[in-house]
């Protein structure tokens, strides 16, 4: 502890004062700093672990969308939606028909209709991004179907669209369910 003289020699108690005090605010100080310190680290720490679970939430997602909004004949398990099929209707006067909507070389896809038979062929394995656990379908009248199973531990969340099933001649209500779990 300093102690400050005065030009005479005496001891001044406003320095031993002055110097406990300053001593005392650089403790709190340090300690104060520290402690904002330890708070950025931990929302820091907090906030990486949300953007690598919205990640792992955003990629299923998508795979889900893509399955029902795409449609991939050579690799089903990126899109088995069906192909708009509609054909140009007569106007109302019965003579013309309307063609500007729909062109024939064009293919358009349904959103939310997937093709029963092309699903049945894709093979989720081959998707590299995240891990299919497995792929179901249950129909509206609670026939449940397994199109792709994989045993598979770990995070694991299942993403459910209603889906419209077209089956040869037949379209069925139902739910596709993607289970997925995170890839290390």
């Amino acid at each position: 502890m300093l102690i400050q003289k005065t030009i005479t020699g005496k001891t001044n108690s406003r320095g031993i004062s002055f110097t406990i005090d300053a001593g005392i605010a650089v403790v709190i100080m340090l300690l104060m700093l520290y402690i904002f310190a330890y708070s950025v680290n931990s929302l820091t720490n907090e906030n990486l672990n949300e953007v690598k679970e919205f990640s792992f939430y955003r990629k299923a997602i998508s795979l889900s969308d893509s399955l029902i909004k795409n449609r991939n004949e050579t690799s089903p398990e990126k899109g088995s939606a069906v192909y708009d099929e509609r054909i140009a209707l007569p106007l109302e006067s019965g003579l013309e028909f309307d063609f500007s909507a729909y062109k024939s070389d064009t293919k358009r896809v349904i959103e939310n209709k997937i093709d029963y038979g092309l699903i049945k062929k894709a093979d989720f394995s081959k998707i590299d991004i995240i891990d299919v656990k497995k792929v179901e379908i249950e129909f509206g009248d609670g026939e449940t179907e397994k199109i792709f199973e994989k045993n598979i531990e770990g995070d694991c969340i299942a993403v459910e669209r209603f889906v419209i099933i077209k089956q040869i001649f037949i379209l069925r209500k139902g739910k596709i369910s993607i289970e997925v779990c995170e890839n290390e």
